[in-house]
């Protein structure tokens, strides 16, 4: 897979709970777009190119390592374009890249 593919997989995968959740929390729908798609433009890039320069050996752990800066950042970025609180932003970047984290490991 590309990392283009890669990256519309999880704009397919991420956008639809950003959106959801932005509509539950009342955020407007272009913020909540702005959002997902800037916290995976952000983030997306970067982990693609970690994860291809990791050892095969300790690719299990730096996988989940590079997962949990993605979840980091991302919930920064949630946060602050969408206006939410910590524990929001926090809850819905991890349901948002766990979705496309665990179906791009193992299900594509």
């Amino acid at each position: 897979m590309s990392q283009t593919e890669a990256f519309a997989w999880t704009l397919l995968f991420e956008m639809p709970l950003v959106l959801a959740w932005g509509w539950h929390w009342r955020v407007a729908p272009w913020r909540a777009s702005l959002a997902g798609l800037s916290a995976s433009a952000l983030t997306h890039p970067i982990a693609w190119h970690l994860a291809l320069t990791v050892e095969p050996g300790t690719y299990a752990q730096a996988w989940y390592a590079i997962e949990a800066a993605v979840w980091g950042v991302e919930t920064l970025v949630l946060k602050h374009l969408m206006g939410l609180s910590w524990h929001r932003a926090a809850g819905l970047s991890l349901a948002a890249n766990g979705c496309s984290a665990l179906l791009g490991r193992y299900a594509l």
